[in-house]
């Protein structure tokens, strides 16, 4: 558009915006550079060197581990033994009992990784040689231990969050309901329990 047909049309040229823009962008670059320290800066680049060298990336035996992971049903198997029907149907059950059966599924989670994950783990390997970023076999298989050391963190968390909540839904009851009418019994009792009463003056 011509000068006199922008004047006309009270319109702005374009690149005097686009000339501030730049003005904008470069004032707040220099307010930017003034704040951070050179030390910060050269962290800063030192770090993302770092990270382009050793990141892993792309790799198809991770991926098969993480399909292994949760296809095999190892995510689900749970250290602890609180939600099945065949436990709920135990309840209420000795405090010797419950112990013991939670030490037993504990000790078979433990077993189905050692005899079935660990081994499937390293047939992945076998089948699929690491192709390693920049060459660099340390980091790639820093990246692995850290994907299935999570995995591992992983069903511990989820094992206590399933057994606090067990535990969770057994609150203390102060009040009396001898209908039932308000449900204060509706949670079927964990433990079984001896009342011992004490006779007057200590006999």
């Amino acid at each position: 558009i011509s000068g006199v047909e922008r004047e006309r049309l009270k319109v702005e040229p374009l690149e005097r915006i686009l000339f501030s823009l730049t003005d904008a962008q470069r004032s707040r670059m220099d307010v930017v550079l003034r704040q951070l320290s050179d030390e910060w800066r050269d962290l800063v680049d030192e770090a993302r060197e770092e990270v382009a060298w050793t990141l892993q990336t792309l790799s198809a035996n991770a991926l098969e581990l993480s399909s292994l992971w949760l296809a095999g049903g190892f995510a689900n198997r749970m250290l602890c033994e609180v939600s099945s029907t065949a436990f709920e149907a135990r309840l209420p059950m000795e405090v010797e009992d419950f112990r013991a059966l939670q030490a037993e599924q504990c000790e078979r989670a433990k077993g189905l990784l050692w005899t079935t994950w660990v081994p499937k783990s390293a047939e992945v390997f076998r089948r699929l040689p690491p192709i390693c970023i920049n060459g660099d076999a340390d980091a790639y298989y820093r990246s692995i231990t850290t994907l299935q050391s999570n995995q591992l963190r992983g069903l511990i968390r989820d094992s206590l969050s399933v057994f606090t909540s067990f535990f969770a839904q057994h609150q203390p009851v102060s009040q009396i309901d001898p209908q039932g009418d308000t449900l204060l019994w509706a949670v079927s009792p964990a433990f079984n329990l001896d009342l011992l009463v004490a006779e007057e003056g200590g006999r």
